[in-house]
């Protein structure tokens, strides 16, 4: 396993543990950011598929396409759904870095006119550890709502044992 401490913070809806940022990942995050975009997805790019390896997911090769298109945004989170990595797309769409993220729920990007109905359709499908593909209203740092295409997928070891979440979502124009 790539995280080796667990801390929890106590004003989450539900307890999260903290993942310290593994030591592949904090490489370059604040770095890279400010010289240039291709430098930041080359590192996403390097990130995922060492956590990739790490965590022997089994993943489709297509994901890597959304890694290099800064259009995209890439959040993975444990089994409690907890944020443990976010691409640098999500930082571009949402404002968040992961330090500000990671051991948080994705529910923080939600607010009042996210639908009801949309995070009880998104939970039934994790739940059933299926995937979910469908618009959703988010929120960014700032507080601007942003409408996004959301595809949630669960990510399996090659042992078949469910491992992590990946989420692939691009903002849409409504």
């Amino acid at each position: 396993m790539i995280f080796r401490e667990t801390t929890y913070l106590p004003h989450t809806e539900k307890e999260c543990a903290v993942h310290p940022l593994h030591p592949l990942v904090m490489g370059n995050e604040f770095l890279v950011i400010h010289s240039g975009s291709y430098l930041r997805i080359q590192q996403d790019v390097q990130d995922f598929a060492q956590l990739s390896i790490a965590n022997h997911w089994r993943v489709d090769p297509a994901i890597q396409q959304y890694l290099t298109k800064p259009r995209f945004a890439i959040v993975i989170t444990d089994v409690q759904e907890c944020i443990a990595w976010v691409s640098s797309g999500f930082t571009r769409m949402t404002g968040y870095t992961l330090p500000e993220v990671n051991g948080r729920k994705p529910g923080l990007l939600q607010g009042e006119g996210t639908s009801p109905q949309t995070k009880s359709r998104i939970r039934m499908q994790v739940n059933r550890k299926k995937v979910y593909a469908g618009d959703i209203l988010n929120y960014r740092k700032n507080g601007q709502p942003y409408y996004c295409h959301l595809r949630i997928s669960p990510l399996y070891a090659l042992t078949g044992e469910l491992m992590h979440y990946i989420a692939i979502e691009r903002e849409i124009r409504r």
